[in-house]
């Protein structure tokens, strides 16, 4: 697509170019960066019980208490966005940033169609976190996160994380 940029680059930048959040002159430019993403999981054709064991003891654990506590971690329709966007807000709060306006993410949703999806953690009925997930190719890019304070102990992010890496598997 872009030579010289990495997948999880070149799929930030086809979404960044899609949504007028990045001009189409930059994606000409990108072969001169040095861009990378900050960590990256390679995950070949492997049984998803060996990626499982190969995480840490803690991680598993984790995992299991998502599940045992009550979380459900569901993949969601667009009708489902204003409870990612919630989540979103409250993220942008808390670590000092401002999200995109819903539109935006309405349109990624849409735009990448299959090859897109939104993971929601829920306890009961109230959103915990959650993520939009982008695949290009044989990539998969973890692409906007968010997670509310409410229930933290109940360790949704680690079976929303979980679930996204057997989708990318």
């Amino acid at each position: 697509l872009v030579p010289g940029v990495g997948g999880v680059v070149a799929v930030n930048l086809l979404i960044g170019c899609a949504f007028g959040a990045i001009d189409v002159s930059v994606v000409a430019a990108a072969t001169q960066w040095d861009v990378r993403p900050a960590s990256g999981l390679v995950l070949g054709p492997v049984p998803e019980e060996q990626v499982l064991m190969d995480f840490h003891q803690k991680w598993r654990y984790n995992i299991r208490i998502a599940t045992r506590k009550g979380v459900e971690c569901r993949v969601c329709g667009a009708d489902k966005l204003p409870d990612f966007y919630h989540l979103l807000k409250k993220t942008a709060d808390r670590d000092g940033f401002s999200p995109r306006p819903l539109s935006f993410y309405e349109g990624v949703l849409r735009n990448f169609g299959e090859n897109c999806r939104l993971y929601i953690c829920y306890y009961g009925e109230e959103p915990l976190s959650g993520a939009l997930c982008v695949r290009f190719g044989n990539r998969m890019n973890y692409a906007f996160g968010a997670s509310g304070d409410a229930h933290r102990e109940k360790m949704p992010n680690h079976l929303m994380q979980w679930e996204m890496i057997r989708w990318a598997i």
